[in-house]
């Protein structure tokens, strides 16, 4: 083998050697480099280079095997950064369209059903009265106890509270009906035809409707939490 070979392959040897530990280095100061992948984009211009004054088929090779890794985690960087700008700066815009509902139509005051959220097991109501008072949104329902028909039952129930009771009315009337509401103090009849009043402050029933008792503090109510997305 000539002089000319043998220095030839090893100044190759050398270039090649050089090269790894310069791309080891690069990616070692790279990882803490403020400018981020600026260290890639100098390797892919110093690879570029070399090869194309290399003349050593394996030189080459291995040049262009670590231009393509480069050139990889480069596209894959600016990949990154078109999918960051893309991304929509309200995080809601992506969100499905909402389905509008409509609320249901408050109606206050007293009107006959024949069905409650109670099971039909326990209490068969006759009607209901429902309106504003202090505590919120209130629904009563009337009506007698599904096992002994000699029992009037009245419900109470508060919107977004945990205020949901049973009141049995006093004696053996039979089912109650509402048939007044003045403020919080409803007028209900029993099935024997007898008078009763309820206040719903005080959560009682009453001996008269001009009895004076004592108001209960309500319960607190739930606050829903805010949507996300409104």
């Amino acid at each position: 083998m000539s002089k000319r070979k043998i220095s030839v392959l090893i100044f190759s040897g050398l270039l090649v050697l050089g090269l790894t530990t310069f791309g080891l280095a690069q990616i070692v100061a790279g990882a803490n480099h403020p400018a981020g992948q600026v260290w890639v984009q100098a390797n892919i211009a110093e690879y570029r280079q070399t090869l194309a004054v290399s003349i050593n088929p394996t030189q080459q090779a291995l040049l262009q095997s670590k231009l393509e890794r480069m050139e990889r985690i480069d596209n894959n960087r600016v990949q990154g950064l078109l999918n960051v700008q893309s991304k929509p700066a309200d995080i809601c815009a992506a969100a499905p369209p909402r389905k509008i509902e409509i609320a249901a139509v408050r109606v206050e005051g007293i009107q006959d059903v024949d069905s409650a959220p109670i099971s039909p097991e326990e209490f068969s109501p006759t009607n209901l009265w429902q309106g504003w008072l202090s505590a919120g949104w209130v629904q009563v329902y009337a009506g007698g106890d599904a096992e002994n028909s000699n029992l009037g039952i009245l419900w109470v129930i508060v919107e977004n509270s945990a205020d949901f009771g049973m009141y049995p009315a006093p004696g053996q009337g039979g089912a109650l009906r509402i048939i007044q509401a003045q403020g919080a103090r409803l007028t209900l009849e029993n099935e024997a035809g007898q008078r009763l009043y309820f206040d719903l402050a005080a959560r009682s029933y009453l001996s008269s409707a001009d009895e004076l008792v004592p108001t209960l503090v309500p319960l607190p109510t739930f606050s829903p939490a805010p949507e996300l997305c409104p």
